[in-house]
């Protein structure tokens, strides 16, 4: 018996993020099926348990969904990449690319977290600006950072803006992210409770079943008698 999940992400990237989590921690106890935020509208939402997404994404999955049919993970690039922020020198400016001001600020909660506020952050949300604001601040920029899944080569920052980076631009994406220990928790918790809720309801059916069966087996040993 599995519950049977649908796996939010920005993209295929931070989608595989989310596939990664749930192969480690439920393999045995969840089933999912992967999608994006330019596709998952064309899921039916009936046909899954849960919708597991972001923590930046959950209250809009929640005005979809239902607060009882969305939980969100949140996930934190590891501390070799605060380490190489805090080496860039005082006074600078960075810009944190990213598709949303959501997205962005969880990383920035995690540069608060960590104390680096040597330098400042512009967060740089190409799908809620415009593209003379997105090409302008990147033109300018001489150190960006944020995700693998946005400013790795061959992602966003590369496909749609290498031609309006500066030459010495220092690009910083950060290493492969890893769930945070309350998500894993959380997400483990509600999958349990689903689960034993589904193996209750099947053991009632048996049962319900199983009284029906013995009724019927009642009845025709009357009759016979």
């Amino acid at each position: 018996m599995s519950v049977n999940l649908l796996l939010i992400g920005a993209n295929e990237a931070t989608t595989q993020e989310l596939v990664s989590l749930v192969d480690a921690t439920l393999s045995t106890t969840a089933v999912y099926q992967k999608a994006t935020l330019s596709n998952y509208q064309n899921y039916d939402a009936a046909n899954y348990d849960l919708i597991v997404c972001f923590a930046n994404r959950y209250d809009e999955m929640v005005k979809k969904y239902g607060k009882e049919k969305v939980v969100s993970v949140e996930f934190v690039p590891p501390t070799d990449f605060f380490v190489a922020v805090s080496r860039i020198p005082s006074g600078e400016e960075i810009i944190i690319f990213n598709n949303s001001v959501s997205g962005a600020n969880v990383m920035l909660k995690f540069l608060k977290f960590y104390k680096l506020e040597h330098v400042s952050y512009k967060v740089v949300p190409f799908d809620e600006c415009s593209e003379s604001e997105t090409k302008e601040a990147l033109s300018q920029a001489k150190y960006i950072i944020g995700t693998d899944g946005f400013v790795s080569s061959g992602k966003a920052l590369y496909t749609k803006y290498s031609n309006y980076l500066r030459p010495d631009v220092t690009v910083m994406p950060s290493p492969p992210r890893t769930a945070t220990a309350e998500s894993v928790s959380g997400l483990a918790q509600i999958v349990t409770a689903i689960n034993s809720d589904k193996a209750l309801q099947e053991a009632r059916d048996i049962s319900k079943k199983l009284a029906e069966q013995t009724k019927e087996i009642s009845i025709i040993t009357q009759s016979a008698s």
